[in-house]
């Protein structure tokens, strides 16, 4: 009884302390004189965790004078704003929108607004027309509820996932920026188009959507639950008087990545054609620390490494051939790319396999919305595109191939050697893409290329690509998302010589591999992601038999044999904001190979680690380390690819390279992000790298 007694005292006497404490949150006491009111919001937010969201045209002459006595933020606006006719609204966890000049605000009524709608033509008669007028908070914002019309009891953790896609013709919009304002949350679109936000139920918030070519959207999002927002975006004509071309605002700055470029659908449509294509490869020659290994070869040199230890992924298909002609040619037809990265540094942790890069391509999905094609010719190269929904907005077909006819024009030359040559390719690349009800996602693709060419009596050379590819992304119950897919990839070279009629051959080898791979991530807080995945990958090496050619020879056939290799990774990372100006990513990923043939097994930890140190919002500097391995390499008796390159598998005799890399660099913008500026350094030790003999017959 005395216990209870005792309880019940203290909580008599603290009753009234926490009252005042929680009246105290409530109140403001500052000083100020004549502070300008981008100042004043500032201070707001560090000291009181108030975010106001206003337009600085607005505001840009108001100065903020205060006697520093206690009073509510409802209070203290009303005094700032009522000499100069500015309305606003009080929203959410400490949230206030400012509405502009003489737009007055009934927020009951804006609460109502449950659907996804422009606010100005949210309703039929002209009062509820009136919350949002010419001068209201923003024309195009748009109001939408997450996660039911009743507001969850408490705040919890919850997550959006969505979907943006192009209002137009439904593809899929890549590398769109969703930013939560006022916070450091924030999201870029991935290959489908998807994106997943960590937010807070029972809040507002105010969420910006942009993304270069398409009009920028702002949604008023009150979050009472997990939820869907799938959004459609507007194609924006651009003035030919004046084009501003940006990025995701400050995100070089703000972002875990180093050595990345991208290069999205817009500005693959402004790459200039030469002979009427345009080619992904030669702007990639342009990007630092990215050379060519000549003229007329398909291979890159990134940071110095051999031209084999880049990872080209089509879809995730690995291709190991990526030009016609020897170079002169992509092997993907540019009509059908929607999305090119390169990593040089700092991997995420899913890439393994390849010392130097990874050329990561994603195609485009097709049009959900209607029928299209397209077509063009060139004076060496012809193509057509076709695209049509299966079922509006939900799934779609695209085809498109492409040939070369050039053979006409060597046959027109007066030249002896070039007279009566061939040199044609061509090359086809189809896909399904599917968007369930749950936005979970599927893609199959699929690809072919061929080349053949003569050019010279002595040789003939031919060599193709198949691949087809099952992906499925889909965001699981909760705060889970899963990306998992099926691949098969095949490469074979053809070659004849025919140099010495006694001593002619010709030779077939093959390189085909099957694989599977997935990728589960999650966010445990609002600003921390983890995940873990893993994959596999049968390698199947069959080195041909080298068989006599024409009547004349006398060379007996000698089989290569055949080798098999199984490669097999397990990965984890940890994405995570320690605070608003310190992130951290780190992974493992471990991988492991057994040559079949030999029982050889090889296996080692591969550690991926990369910080941020974010110095103000145009300024950041970040350093990283890398450690590959690669178990597939090329065997090269020349600077550049070339049709005579075989790839080998480590074995008994082969340790598997490995290499190292540090980086340290610094990001800077300039003038509102308009200019962007970086400069990196980066160390880089190889062990265990292969070479070979210059001019070693690598046939015999």
């Amino acid at each position: 009884m005395r216990k209870a007694l005792h309880i019940l005292t203290f909580v008599f006497f603290l009753f009234p302390v926490i009252q005042a404490q929680e009246s105290n949150q409530s109140l403001i006491t500052i000083k100020l004189n004549d502070v300008r009111f981008d100042e004043f919001a500032k201070l707001m937010k560090s000291d009181y965790q108030i975010q106001i969201y206003y337009r600085s045209e607005w505001l840009e002459n108001i100065k903020v004078s205060t006697t520093g006595e206690a009073k509510s933020i409802e209070n203290l606006l009303d005094e700032i704003f009522k000499p100069y006719g500015i309305q606003y609204f009080h929203q959410g966890n400490n949230q206030i929108f400012v509405t502009g000049p003489d737009a007055v605000i009934d927020l009951s009524r804006l609460k109502s607004l449950t659907n996804i709608q422009v606010l100005a033509d949210s309703a039929d008669n002209s009062s509820d027309k009136e919350l949002f007028r010419a001068h209201s908070y923003e024309r195009k914002v748009r109001k939408v509820v997450i996660g039911g019309d009743n507001p969850a009891q408490g705040r919890r953790k919850v997550f959006i996932n969505g979907r943006i896609s192009n209002i137009t013709n439904g593809e899929s919009v890549i590398g769109a920026t969703v930013v939560v304002s006022g916070t450091s949350i924030g999201a870029i679109t991935d290959a489908n188009g998807a994106f997943t936000l960590p937010l807070q139920s029972g809040q507002s918030y105010n969420v910006q959507i942009s993304c270069l070519g398409m009009e920028n959207e702002t949604y008023l999002m009150d979050v009472n639950g997990p939820g869907i927002l799938n959004i459609e975006m507007q194609s924006k004509l651009i003035d030919v008087k004046e084009v501003v071309v940006k990025s995701g605002i400050n995100h070089n700055v703000r972002g875990m990545q180093m050595g990345f470029q991208r290069i999205g659908t817009k500005e693959i449509k402004s790459i200039p054609a030469v002979m009427g294509e345009r080619d992904i490869f030669k702007v990639a020659t342009l990007m630092p620390g990215v050379q060519t290994v000549g003229e007329g070869s398909a291979g890159f040199n990134v940071r110095g490494s051999a031209s084999d230890q880049n990872l080209f992924l089509l879809n995730e298909i690995p291709i190991l051939n990526t030009g016609h002609l020897f170079g002169f040619f992509s092997a993907f037809n540019p009509d059908m790319i929607s999305d090119f990265k390169l990593y040089k540094s700092n991997f995420p942790v899913e890439f393994g396999g390849r010392l130097a890069s990874v050329f990561e391509i994603s195609t485009r999905k097709g049009n959900k919305k209607e029928f299209g094609a397209r077509g063009s010719i060139s004076p060496v190269t012809a193509s057509i595109l076709l695209e049509t929904p299966i079922v509006k907005d939900k799934s779609s077909f695209i085809f498109s191939t492409r040939s070369s006819y050039s053979d006409w024009i060597l046959n027109r030359l007066e030249d002896s050697d070039l007279y009566n040559r061939e040199a044609s390719f061509y090359d086809i690349m189809t896909g399904i893409h599917m968007v369930s009800d749950n936005n979970a996602s599927t893609q199959i693709f699929g690809y072919y290329s061929k080349d053949r060419f003569s050019l010279s009596t002595s040789n003939l050379y031919g060599y193709e690509n198949i691949g087809a590819s099952v992906i499925y992304n889909r965001p699981l119950k909760g705060k889970w998302t899963i990306n998992a897919a099926g691949i098969f990839s095949s490469y074979t070279n053809r070659q004849a010589n025919m140099d010495r009629a006694t001593r002619a051959f010709e030779h077939q080898f093959n390189v085909r591999s099957q694989e599977v791979k997935f990728t589960v991530s999650a966010y445990p807080l609002v600003r921390h992601k983890v995940g873990f995945g893993g994959n596999a990958i049968l390698h199947n090496l069959d080195q041909g038999i080298l068989q006599p050619y024409g009547e004349e020879s006398i060379i007996a056939p000698i089989d290569f044999g055949k080798e098999n290799g199984l490669e097999y990774a397990l990965h984890i990372f940890d994405e995570i904001t320690i605070t608003d100006k310190l992130s951290f990513y780190g992974g493992l990923r471990y991988s492991m190979f057994n040559h079949l043939e030999s029982k050889q097994h090889y296996s080692g930890p591969e550690i991926r680690a990369a910080f941020n140190l974010t110095i103000s919002k145009d300024l950041s500097v970040k350093t990283s380390y890398n450690r590959m391995r690669q178990y597939l390499f090329m065997l090269s008796n020349s600077v550049s690819i070339s049709p005579t390159d075989r790839w080998k598998l480590t074995n008994s005799y082969i340790t598997p390279p490995v290499s190292d890399q540090i980086s340290l660099g610094l990001y800077k913008n300039f003038n509102n992000s308009s200019l962007e500026t970086s400069v990196e350094l980066y160390y880089k030790k190889g062990q265990n790298i292969i070479e070979y003999k210059d001019g070693a017959d690598l046939t015999f």
